[in-house]
């Protein structure tokens, strides 16, 4: 599945075969029938589905229930769509899915009835491994035989395959169907098997019943043997406390079915790429605490870690009780249970993040490797043309000429090595020369009104410098220095007019060189990616506001996305001035997601350049790129103090009323 080709272009359609499990504290099942697949929901999630009633691809939805104000949180809305996807519920209209019938199962078992007897049977059990003597083992020797495993293992079988049909009994008894009987005798443990994954439809007393009838059989034999004091009571009693494990086991299940929120398939064993980074998956792991259920777990699992003491002490003849109560024997365990808490953190923290530390980590290594190589780049640069080729390609704007076009101007281009810190073009000296940027960074300075020198934006690989005097008609003066040992290539300004900029023309060069570069600089554009960034930097245009001119009134529909490219606004409500927007700054993004008003009015406080995409442009282009959709929501819900979403009935209104002064840019 490519995730990409799916969030952006695919049309996907419902799927017309579906069931519905028993809503049960706001969440339900939706069920694949032909494919057996299955998916936990809420109501909000499955208005998500809904919308692909008719083919429609997802940044259409996407528009649509921002539009209506109905859009849920953006993490959520993908993985839902990738998880009803991967589930069949959502397809492309061509596949079809394997059809797996469910058989007939004719011995149902009342629901109470069952787990009144399970519950008994295993409490049965646990009392007599703490006061039963587990026989087997003495001092003097092992005392099992080969007969004595062949019976114990033949007790595992038998209590699984029963476990098993128990189960069946009590989900036909409720409704729920019973797939593909087998047996599953390349397994350690031969057994009988039936695929009960239906469990998940029934309401919380049937999946405690099914449960607990699952392992009742072997805690029977187990108990049996048990009090019995047969040799083989050893095997069904390891088999019954494994099944009791708190992860995946029946106090697992016990403690999921307290959980106030039913654990959703868009909380856990994630699809979308961006829900693996650190900061959502701690917002996950959050949404899904229940205290409840964590203290029911924690509960049950001292608890079966006290059974598996017992157990362990029993089957080994020492006393437990005389154990529990030897205060110098807890004082020098405690330094090792210790230990053993964190080693189970720090495990759990790999698994939950190992995916995020690795790519940090590679891209950290990258990042240093590209430092590393700038400075200590060859001084006699090496000029073939395969470098040539790799340095054209590279470039965003240079890439967009036709072949031809590139080869001339790979015979044009000539190298151009500068030192660290020299500058490379100054403000009063007017370069002939277009450089190319093959290794190395740079710094744009621009000069301001005062005459003072600011920084303007970085260049570095692929870049494009020296086209002032031919696009550049807003910012005359600038200055370009290296920060690193520079190799570039260079050719005259009438040659790079000539094969570039009369054939992709002059807005396109300035977007691709000046703005391209500013936007790459800012922190909102930073994850956005090349291509999102490039194509903002042209769909956007320049807007010059004088001084003191109104940009935005409170209480009108916002009709643009705006980034300050040159000057800063002040934002005032009513009377009160409430912040100021800096270069750099954007804002309106609050308003566009959330179809609301503006909050307050927007003035320039100087002569003003910001880039403005219009409304429409500005939908489309975040429906289209969820890089940049997750990346506005993020920012936006930290600006409004709240998630932006999901979206409330009713209008924005409260944003500047706890608005922070100290904060520089702020949204309308």
């Amino acid at each position: 599945m490519n995730e990409s080709l799916l969030l952006t272009a695919e049309k996907l359609s419902l799927n017309r075969d579906l069931r519905f499990g028993r809503s049960c504290k706001g969440a339900f099942v939706v069920k694949n029938v032909p494919a057996q697949t299955y998916l936990t929901v809420t109501p909000r999630q499955w208005a998500v589905i809904q919308e692909f009633n008719e083919p429609v691809s997802v940044p259409d939805v996407l528009g649509k229930m921002i539009q209506e104000r109905t859009c849920p949180a953006l993490n959520e809305f993908y993985e839902v769509v990738l998880k009803a996807h991967r589930a069949g519920i959502l397809h492309e209209g061509q596949n079809v899915p394997f059809r797996r019938n469910a058989v007939r199962w004719f011995v149902p078992l009342p629901t109470h009835l069952t787990l009144t007897f399970a519950i008994a049977i295993m409490v049965a059990a646990i009392g007599l491994i703490f006061f039963r003597q587990i026989p087997g083992y003495n001092a003097a020797h092992w005392q099992l035989t080969w007969q004595d495993f062949v019976a114990g293992w033949l007790a595992v079988s038998a209590g699984l395959s029963a476990g098993y049909a128990v189960t069946a009994s009590v989900l036909r008894s409720s409704g729920n169907e019973v797939y593909r009987p087998r047996l599953h005798w390349q397994t350690l443990v031969p057994h009988f098997a039936l695929d009960v994954r239906d469990i998940c439809m029934a309401d919380p007393a049937t999946q405690m019943a099914a449960w607990c009838g699952f392992l009742a059989p072997l805690g029977a034999i187990a108990g049996l043997a048990l009090f019995l004091q047969k040799p083989w009571a050893l095997f069904p009693l390891l088999g019954f406390f494994i099944g009791l494990r708190p992860v995946d086991g029946l106090f697992g299940q016990m403690s999921a079915l307290l959980r106030r929120r039913p654990r959703l398939d868009v909380d856990h064993h994630l699809l979308f790429s961006l829900n693996h980074e650190p900061m959502r998956r701690l917002q996950i792991i959050w949404r899904q605490f229940d205290w409840r259920a964590t203290a029911m777990e924690l509960v049950l699992g001292v608890g079966w870690a006290l059974l598996g003491a017992g157990f362990v002490f029993n089957f080994l003849n020492l006393s437990f009780r005389a154990t529990l109560s030897d205060a110098a024997y807890w004082r020098r365990s405690i330094p090792y249970l210790a230990g053993a808490v964190i080693l189970v953190a720090a495990a759990w923290c790999v698994y939950q993040f190992w995916q995020t530390m690795r790519l940090t980590v590679r891209n950290f290594v990258r990042r240093w490797q590209r430092r590393w190589q700038r400075w200590h780049a060859s001084a006699e640069p090496t000029y073939t043309e395969g470098n040539l080729r790799q340095a054209i390609t590279r470039s965003t704007l240079l890439r967009r000429l036709d072949v031809d076009t590139q080869t001339e101007l790979s015979t044009l281009l000539r190298p151009l090595t500068v030192k660290a810190w020299r500058t490379v073009i100054s403000f009063d000296e007017p370069s002939d020369q277009i450089g190319l940027i093959a290794s190395g960074s740079a710094a744009v300075y621009r000069r301001l009104k005062s005459g003072r020198r600011a920084f303007a934006f970085q260049l570095s690989e692929g870049d494009v410098f020296g086209t002032r005097e031919i696009v550049d008609p807003h910012n005359p003066q600038l200055e370009v220095r290296s920060r690193t040992p520079l190799f570039a290539y260079a050719l005259p300004a009438a040659e790079f007019e000539r094969l570039v900029g009369t054939k992709l023309g002059a807005e396109t060069v300035y977007n691709l060189t000046h703005k391209l570069a500013f936007l790459r600089r800012l922190p909102i554009c930073s994850h956005w990616g090349s291509q999102a960034t490039a194509r903002f930097a042209q769909l956007s245009q320049i807007v010059k506001y004088p001084e003191g001119e109104m940009i935005m009134h409170e209480g009108d529909n916002v009709q643009a996305f705006y980034i300050i490219y040159d000057g800063s606004v002040q934002a005032m409500r009513g009377s009160k001035r409430v912040g100021r927007i800096r270069r750099g700054g954007f804002f309106g993004e609050i308003s566009l997601l959330q179809n609301g008003v503006a909050t307050a009015s927007l003035i320039a406080r100087e002569e003003t350049l910001c880039l403005a995409l219009s409304r429409a442009d500005f939908l489309r282009f975040v429906r289209h790129n969820y890089y940049v959709a997750m990346e506005l929501e993020r920012v936006s819900s930290r600006r409004l103090g709240r998630p932006v979403f999901p979206l409330n009935p009713l209008s924005i209104g409260d944003y500047y009323a706890s608005y922070s002064p100290s904060e520089p840019n702020q949204a309308v």
